[in-house]
């Protein structure tokens, strides 16, 4: 039995040994010189005979001395595997490709061939050391990207990854990184191609994120700068780092010999509002220090401080300002708090003064200037003054007086005062003037403490005005310029409007009139200024040699109702006086006439052809007629009438019967109240209608 097991082992190991005899495998690529792309795909390629078809195959960058795995039990009978080539950089790489199940039989590759990675991470790459805070400089080196990258830094050797960085477009290799605050001994950094995730390096070892250096420093007032005592100045600082949160302040004005603080401990916000003491000096300097380290740090150089002041540069004596023109006032300051002022002016020498303007608030700290349009209302001798809004006693004035005059670009010539004019009458106002265009005309009643328009856009040099009834010794008229109301001028002194002269004027009918009898009519007039609401009306018929009265009384509303009376004549008149007043009366100017009512046909007045179904225009005209009319017509020469119709107008249209037929036609028109009528002169003629014949 041993024997047989004995013989079984031999065979099964002949078997074997004459298998493996007939296993080979030849790589024929990569095989020694090639150069390929990290990230890219190439084909792993080689020949077999007698293998089982499946292969492990892996591939070394350092020459054979360690092996990677590309793939295991990998079933193939084509010789070929699609590899997609690492992400590194050597130029002693290697593949090896085994029988999976025969592993002694094997082949490599004959020589090294080269690996390029496409993206190298070139710093940090391992044992620098980066202050955090700092701008450092991450580089990398590109062949075949996007041009596009995520950047990542590690803390903890790459077990967990913070963006700096996500799409960044970059062509030169270099990012200027402001390193974080987060110290480590283990950090890395990490750069990715941003389409291609197989493109990517980090450090080759670890590098040093150290903490940042605490620093701090004075930045204002730095030396040079002038301070006003009494005025608020920030001090400024800059600071990093620091351990601890508060700050002291303090400042000296003898050269950094004695020390005075300004404040103990105050938060790290990097400025500090400082009201400057009222100490002179040409010597002080400011000290910044963090509470509870040496860190401190104070002015490079001597500042000073100054009391403040204001000089007023114009006007300062000597200078004539008209009125209405704009004038600089100039002053120069230092240490005037928020640089606010107000301008004032005195024409008694400073016993009274008046303000231009308040609140000024100029942004020079150093010269300042506000234009001022003069008024055209003050004249003579006069100062400035300039002074600190929030602090009075900080002023200046003039140095001597100035002048100012009154500008003439209008001159009022009437009335220039002490004149009398009459309520209701119409006076003429006038003025010269320089090449203006357009003007604005007011009056006062109160010595000009309100003024009324006259006019408000005139183009010449006089207005007829109509005395108001609001008597007055006080009246004045001013004139202004319609585009600058600055170029005035009024009466030098107030003139008189005196009590209006009370009037009525008869307005109808005034002569030359025609009425008929018992027409209603009316008396019209108008009146002014009566001392009564009543006046009575008369008329004459004899040119006033005697007088009927049409009302006693009657409002005095300017018209009153008057019924023509029955007497012929052409000597009538109306008479309209005031009621309590018969002394104040008017007469028509001239007489006017009633005469009898009449009616005249003018149409048809004789010798017309008028034809049956035709329509002819009947007229007439009428003298005090009722306005109620009877047309007839006549075919015989007036001994029969016809009727037509009755009209309340001058003219009638008829329409002919078709067949009336007359040489000896006439029409007449006749006023149904008044009794008077009228016919044509002389016969016409009307010819039947034939237009149409029956047969």
């Amino acid at each position: 039995m041993k024997n047989l097991l004995r013989f079984q082992l031999l065979v099964s190991f002949l078997i074997i040994s004459v298998f493996s005899w007939s296993q080979s495998i030849t790589i024929t690529s990569p095989n020694g010189g090639e150069v390929w792309a990290g990230c890219t795909a190439k084909n792993i390629t080689w020949s077999a005979s007698g293998t089982s078809n499946f292969y492990s195959i892996d591939y070394s960058t350092d020459g054979g001395t360690n092996w990677t795995s590309v793939t295991s039990f990998y079933n193939t009978t084509g010789g070929s595997y699609a590899w997609t080539v690492p992400n590194i950089n050597s130029s002693s790489c290697l593949v090896r490709i085994k029988d999976s199940n025969t592993p002694s039989t094997v082949d490599q590759s004959n020589n090294s061939f080269t690996i390029t990675a496409p993206l190298i991470l070139t710093s940090p790459n391992g044992a620098e050391n980066w202050e955090a805070g700092t701008s450092k400089t991450i580089t990398w080196a590109a062949t075949g990207t996007g041009n596009r990258y995520n950047i990542d830094y590690s803390t903890n050797g790459g077990s967990s990854w913070t963006t700096i960085l996500s799409n960044y477009y970059n062509t030169s290799g270099i990012y200027n990184w402001t390193v974080p605050n987060s110290p480590t001994n283990t950090g890395l950094v990490r750069i990715t191609d941003y389409y291609t995730a197989c493109m990517t390096d980090k450090s080759d070892n670890i590098f040093t994120i150290s903490p940042p250096t605490p620093t701090l420093t004075l930045t204002y007032p730095n030396g040079g700068q002038t301070f006003y005592a009494g005025s608020n100045y920030t001090i400024q600082w800059n600071s990093a780092n620091l351990t601890s949160s508060l700050i002291a302040l303090d400042y000296s004005t003898d050269s950094g010999k004695t020390w005075i603080p300004i404040v103990t401990g105050v938060s790290n916000t990097g400025s500090h509002s400082w009201t400057v003491p009222n100490t002179v000096s040409d010597f002080c300097l400011v000290k910044v220090k963090s509470v509870g380290t040496s860190l401190v740090d104070s002015s490079n150089a001597y500042f000073t401080i100054k009391n403040p002041y204001i000089e007023v540069l114009a006007p300062n004596g000597s200078e004539n300002w008209e009125g209405c023109n704009d004038y600089t006032i100039r002053w120069a300051q230092g240490g005037i708090a928020n640089y606010r002022f107000t301008i004032a002016y005195t024409t008694d020498n400073g016993v009274n003064w008046t303000n231009i303007v308040t609140n000024l608030y100029q942004t020079s700290s150093t010269n300042s200037s506000y234009t001022w349009t003069v008024p055209n209302t003050i004249q003579g001798p006069a100062k400035i003054r300039i002074s600190d809004y929030n602090n009075s006693s900080t002023f200046d004035v003039s140095n001597a007086s100035f002048n100012l005059s009154k500008n003439t670009s209008i001159i009022v010539t009437s009335p220039v005062g002490g004149e009398q004019w009459e309520a209701g009458t119409t006076k003429t106002i006038s003025w010269v003037d320089n090449n203006l265009s357009r003007f604005r005309v007011y009056y006062s009643d109160n010595g000009g403490t309100t003024w009324s328009y006259i006019t408000s856009n005139t183009t010449a040099n006089s207005q007829s005005w109509s005395v108001p009834n609001s008597p007055s010794a006080n009246y004045l008229i001013r004139v202004d310029d319609y585009y600058n109301s600055c170029y005035s001028d009024e009466s030098d002194s107030t003139f008189t409007v005196t009590p209006p002269t009370p009037v009525i004027t008869v307005t109808y009918p005034n002569g030359g009139n025609t009425f008929y009898p018992n027409e209603n009519r009316s008396i019209n007039w108008s009146s002014a200024y009566l001392t009564s609401g009543f006046v009575k009306t008369e008329y004459s018929t004899d040119s006033g040699a005697t007088w009927v009265v049409n009302s006693s009384v009657t409002s005095n509303d300017g018209s009153d109702s008057w019924s023509v009376p029955n007497v012929i004549t052409s000597n009538y008149l109306v008479r309209v006086s005031e009621y309590n007043n018969p002394s104040l009366f008017d007469v028509s100017n001239a007489t006017f006439s009633v005469i009898s009512p009449h009616i005249t046909l003018t149409s048809p007045n004789g010798g017309e052809v008028w034809k049956g179904c035709e329509t002819k225009n009947i007229s007439w005209s009428v003298g005090g007629g009722s306005g109620s009319y009877r047309l007839e017509y006549s075919l015989d020469s007036g001994a029969t009438w016809t009727f037509i119709t009755t009209s309340s107008g001058s003219s009638y249209n008829w329409t002919l019967p078709a067949k009336l037929s007359s040489t000896k036609a006439f029409i007449r028109v006749r006023d149904l109240s008044r009794g008077i009528s009228d016919n044509s002169n002389s016969k016409f003629t009307i010819i039947p209608n034939t237009d149409i014949i029956v047969t």
